[in-house]
Formats: C-alpha cells, structure tokens, sequence
C-alpha cells in the first residue's frame, strides 16, 4: 500500500497567521507544494475555482482530493456494504459528545465500525465539544493521544484489507475561524500553518 499526505484547500482560509492580506489560490497551493504535501483536498462545490485550482494543481505536481457532502446520515454504511468512508473524525466525537477519554466500551466499538470502513483520514483533532481545538495546549493533550489512537486503527485496518496499489490518504484539515478558536480579539490563538 501507499501512503500520501494532503493538506485541505479550506485550511487555509484565513492564512496567513496574524497578517494583513490572505494568500490568493496560487499563494496557498504554492505553500501547499512547497512543504512537500502530496496532495491538496477541496470542495467540488466551488465551481468558480475548479479551473484554476486543476490547472495550479498539475503545474505544482499536487494531487487532487475531492469532496462532496453526501444528504443521507450513516445509515449508508448498512446499505451499501463496500463504501468506503473519510474518517473525519471530529465530527463523529462532536456529533455522539462523546464522554471521556477513556471512552465507553460502547462508543468504543461504535467508532471502530467507523475506522474499519475509512480509505482516507482527516487530521484535525477535536473535544466532545469543540470540532476543532489547539491541540499545543496543555488542557487538551488529552484529545491527540486519543485520535493517534484511532488513526493508528484506522491505518491498521486499511493496510489488512489493501491491495498492492491502494493509497490511504491522510489531509491535513485544521480549518479557518470559527473552526478555529478565536480570541476575545477575533484573532486565532494558535497557527494553524
């Protein structure tokens, strides 16, 4: 199997940190390939970008990841038994406002149902309350050893059930304000780049 890591388009909305004048699509998929990501993820929704983004892409040698939000809940993973899922997985823990960590034996077992059909991972860490959180913080170190736990799973179970050429994509996802928390200035208290 083959690994790659992505960075997501919409994380780096309201970038740079603490300055002036956000970086323009070129600006951000430049930085993007600068640092060495595979690959980028963004919205298909954005028609107006999807040209320039595909054109920016190939120049740049990143790889494309493309997402589309589903109008059906999880009850797609019962009906279509091969579907595989993105682990985003701040929105599970939000969601179920899991207690913990340690978790129950039941959420447990829910979130593994979860990890045993993921193909891709999101790597954004949140809380039981908060979908995303500065996760440098003392107060939340609680919530990284938690998610390496599950992604260390996840990665597990998609390496059994890979073939020769399959690629587990990882994207880097730390979204803009008002995923990101903010202080009593607006301005983001930790950086995301």
């Amino acid at each position: 199997m083959k690994f790659q890591v992505y960075q997501s388009f919409w994380g780096m909305g309201s970038l740079p940190h603490g300055g002036d004048e956000e970086w323009n699509i070129e600006e951000k998929l430049e930085k993007i390939a600068e640092v060495g990501f595979d690959g980028v993820e963004w919205l298909m929704e954005y028609e107006d970008q999807r040209k320039e983004m595909v054109t920016l892409c190939d120049r740049l040698g990143l790889k494309r990841s493309n997402i589309v939000f589903p109008w059906i809940p999880l009850d797609l993973i019962e009906a279509v038994p091969d579907m595989v899922l993105c682990g985003d997985l701040s929105h599970f823990l939000v969601g179920r406002e899991f207690a913990g960590p340690p978790m129950s034996e039941a959420n447990r077992a829910y979130m593994e149902q979860i990890l045993q059909r993921c193909g891709a991972f999101h790597g954004r860490v949140a809380s039981r309350e908060k979908v995303q959180v500065p996760f440098l913080f003392e107060h939340n170190k609680v919530w990284p050893d938690l998610y390496a736990d599950w992604w260390e799973y996840g990665f597990k179970k998609f390496k059994e059930r890979a073939g020769e050429d399959d690629v587990l994509t990882f994207v880097v996802e730390l979204g803009p304000p008002t995923y990101a928390i903010q202080g009593a200035d607006g301005k983001e208290l930790s950086d995301r780049w």
